[in-house]
């Protein structure tokens, strides 16, 4: 195996550093190159600090003195901007990973699992390396977010709280703790972990910025606003502080401020992701405002843009938004031609497995809704049991709680309010649209009390997003 080996007993100061900061119960990155183990050392640590942009260039570095460093590919893609830079790096991981290390091959092997959209075998490496590496920060990191990203907001607490047993220094992980928090409403203990994170990054601006959402999602728009202010004290350039700033704005109606605050990816852009982002939020401005053709200009823009680099997956993406937003107008037949055009990009061999599936299972959903609204109820449940084949083979959960969902909408549109509740009440919780159609069903049924109760959890959800922001106003008038 290429592990880096300390040689001359540590004798230059440097390699002491780089080397002896690999603890035998952790991760042994698997390099024989000194220069490129500091690269990817100082890379992690900026990766760490959600500084995306510095780590990409440090772990660019690392893979410049070592090609063949399979851990350093495995970083480099979770820093990628584009689709393709994501799945070089990825696959570059995978091919060198046989010559690394137990757990570096199942950290791999998960990573490679999910592109594939392969949740269930992702699952499993990831208990087998908690087994391995039982007191590993990194090890109960990587399970903790994908606990995370499947909603097991408690299974998520657990893991990253271990981690500040393990290591009570290793900041990042009191910003996950903080929002697996958030999710499950527990707002001041958020609010702590992030103190103790600032504690630890008194520099940083990404606490800060934390902070400033976990006040948003609660609905405190004053602190949240002051907490986003002291991020950009600290950098002026972080643009997820200023897409804080034009959410609260967004909530609060102010819509000038909210679109100057968003105009701020395109300005301090240093990645066709930073511009993606800015044509998104701009887009979810208008739709607040019910300016519809407006975000759909502002979405076409961005396909345009999103195309002429090869972006294949996120222009899929944005379709699937105009579609939406023709379904919020009733224009059925646009809604139609949008799927249609990402059913097609869904085509290109260039997509990873997951961002194929993914894109094809929102046409289906287009689909399903779009004819259940027209009377065609059989090709809507057509469509419907193609979604949820495709949500259970891939194991994950998110996509089971979001084919109810997308049932109890299909089940809606087409009048038949007892299947449609019925599917509701096993829809995603995290998901204020479909929770939003639930209580509109609640309503029809006569469950007023019901109803209002989920019109107000929707109205105060505070979380922001371009379907959301279709639902918000008038979840606001029926709480």
């Amino acid at each position: 195996m290429r592990l880096f080996k300390l040689g001359f007993a540590c004798v230059l100061m440097f390699l002491l550093i780089v080397s002896c900061s690999q603890q035998p119960k952790d991760f042994v990155y698997t390099t024989d190159s000194a220069q490129a183990l500091d690269h990817f050392t100082r890379g992690l640590a900026e990766l760490d600090m959600l500084q995306l942009n510095n780590a990409r260039t440090l772990l660019d570095q690392a893979l410049e003195a070592d090609p063949k460093f399979a851990m350093a590919h495995f970083y480099r893609a979770q820093t990628a901007t584009t689709g393709d830079d994501f799945r070089n790096h990825l696959a570059l991981a995978m091919q060198y990973k046989d010559g690394a290390t137990e757990p570096e091959q199942l950290a791999i092997m998960q990573m490679q699992a999910n592109s594939e959209d392969n949740t269930a075998e992702a699952r499993i490496y990831l208990e087998k390396l908690v087994q391995l590496l039982p007191e590993s920060r990194r090890a109960h990191y990587l399970m903790g977010i994908f606990y995370f990203g499947q909603q097991e907001w408690a299974n998520a607490e657990r893991e990253f709280f271990k981690i500040t047993e393990l290591d009570p220094k290793f900041a990042p992980v009191y910003n996950m703790l903080a929002y697996a928090y958030s999710n499950q409403m527990k707002y001041p203990e958020a609010i702590d972990a992030l103190k103790t994170y600032a504690s630890l990054r008194p520099d940083d601006p990404n606490p800060y910025d934390s902070m400033g959402e976990i006040y948003l999602h609660s609905g405190n728009y004053e602190n949240s606003i002051k907490a986003y202010e002291t991020s950009l004290e600290k950098d002026p350039n972080f643009n997820a502080s200023h897409a804080g700033l034009g959410h609260n704005y967004c909530f609060t109606k102010k819509f000038d401020k909210a679109l100057e605050n968003y105009r701020a990816f395109l300005t301090n852009a240093r990645s066709v992701a930073d511009t993606n982002v800015y044509f998104f939020w701009s887009a979810t401005a208008y739709v607040h405002q019910d300016k519809l053709d407006k975000a759909i200009k502002t979405l076409r823009e961005q396909i345009e843009f999103a195309m002429a680099r090869d972006q294949i997956a996120n222009a899929g993406g944005v379709h699937q938004q105009l579609a939406l937003i023709y379904i919020q107008r009733g224009d059925y037949k646009k809604a139609l031609a949008e799927a249609a055009v990402e059913r097609e990009l869904a085509k290109n061999p260039k997509l990873q497995k997951a961002a194929s599936e993914g894109l094809i299972r929102a046409v289906d959903a287009v689909e399903a809704r779009v004819y259940a609204s027209q009377g065609k109820m059989d090709e809507a449940v057509e469509r419907l049991e193609k979604f949820r084949l495709s949500a259970e083979a891939s194991g994950n959960e998110v996509n089971m709680l979001n084919y109810h969902g997308l049932a109890g909408l299909t089940y809606l549109a087409g009048g038949d309010i007892d299947k449609a509740l019925e599917h509701f009440a096993m829809a995603n919780p995290q998901n204020m649209y479909q929770q939003y159609y639930h209580a509109m069903a609640l309503e029809k049924a006569d469950r007023n009390e019901e109803a209002r109760s989920l019109f107000k959890k929707v109205a105060h959800w505070n979380r922001n997003n371009m379907v959301y922001a279709m639902v918000r106003d008038d979840a606001m008038m029926r709480m």
